[in-house]
């Protein structure tokens, strides 16, 4: 992922900024950004990191988050690109 020169994913989409200081309230946008956009397209990228981030500031799980919500997916493409979330962890917390 570009992170542009200030080296952060978060001053360089400020969005992402946003919707981690929204919270709980932003994973349902979240979810269906990593569920219909292609996994290595920078809005999967930056909607991963950002889940990742909302579970991290308040202490929970999100590869239970993946997981719960790929068992529950409606399409098999949907879970697939939330199971791969759970393969990405590394490389998303890397890029903040």
């Amino acid at each position: 992922m570009d992170l542009g020169p200030t080296g952060t994913t978060t001053a360089s989409y400020p969005a992402t900024a946003a919707l981690t200081a929204i919270g709980k309230a932003s994973l349902p946008a979240l979810l269906k950004v990593i569920e219909t956009r292609e996994v290595d397209s920078l809005e999967a990228k930056n909607a991963r990191h950002t889940v990742r981030m909302i579970f991290h500031m308040h202490g929970r799980d999100a590869e239970a988050f993946f997981r719960e919500f790929a068992a529950k997916a409606a399409a098999p493409e949907a879970t697939q690109r939330l199971l791969h979330a759970l393969e990405t962890a590394d490389a998303d917390w890397k890029a903040f």
